[in-house]
């Protein structure tokens, strides 16, 4: 086949391999590309996650009664 190629258009075979290379090549970066759709749905939906839990934070108020009871507690062993 590779014969009949350089007959009918008269370019050399290493004209062949480049565009054939360009091909895989261009195909391996395709592929990557749909892999890397997941994995940036799951990075975006992460940050969001953070960012919504950064924006509400938990305040917990304690008496000084309840933090003396805390400090005073004796270690159990």
């Amino acid at each position: 086949m590779m014969k009949d190629k350089l007959v009918k258009t008269g370019h050399k075979k290493l004209y062949h391999r480049f565009f054939r290379g360009l091909r895989v090549t261009a195909f391996a970066l395709g592929l990557m590309a749909v892999g890397a759709i997941p994995v940036l749905a799951t990075l975006t939906s992460v940050t969001q996650a953070k960012a919504k839990a950064e924006e509400t934070p938990v305040v917990v108020e304690k008496s000084e009664d309840e933090v003396e009871e805390i400090y005073s507690a004796p270690i159990e062993e």
